[in-house]
């Protein structure tokens, strides 16, 4: 029996490289994407950028992404890897942004209108060329 573990443990090591292909996600390709998100012209204090995908491009994967929106307005979109980028494409983009409530018993309030909160009201997009090597955007929000 001693003679099969190092075959074992080698055939296992093998079947799990090919499986998982050493950490890789097939179609990882992405384009860093950039921005700074502004409520009536004063940069908006933390919250969160969702991008939607409406059309992808080749036959990438439709991978909706997020971004955490520091203290600063900045923000980087995140797909596979912490701020890697977004896959090319076309994007419905949502941002969400909550002033603490004093009393933990209630929910933050909204530092923007409802409507920029959901993909499909925000009016909102981003295209992604896949021939870029940096999308820099800005959302500048108004009532």
């Amino acid at each position: 029996m001693m003679g099969f573990k190092p075959i074992s443990v080698g055939l296992i090591g093998v079947a799990c490289s090919l499986l998982t292909g050493c950490g890789e996600t097939p179609f990882t390709e992405t384009v860093p994407v950039r921005g700074v998100v502004t409520w009536e012209g004063n940069r908006l204090d933390g919250g969160m950028v969702s991008f939607q995908p409406v059309k992808i491009s080749d036959e990438r994967p439709r991978r909706p992404s997020v971004a955490r929106l520091k203290s600063d307005g900045t923000f980087e979109a995140s797909s596979y890897r912490e701020g890697d980028g977004l896959v090319p494409g076309q994007y419905r983009v949502a941002i969400r942004s909550y002033q603490s409530s004093k009393d933990e018993t209630k929910p933050g309030v909204s530092r923007i209108p409802e409507r920029f909160t959901n993909t499909a009201t925000s009016g909102l997009s981003l295209d992604v060329p896949a021939d870029s090597s940096l999308v820099e955007v800005q959302f500048d929000l108004t009532k």
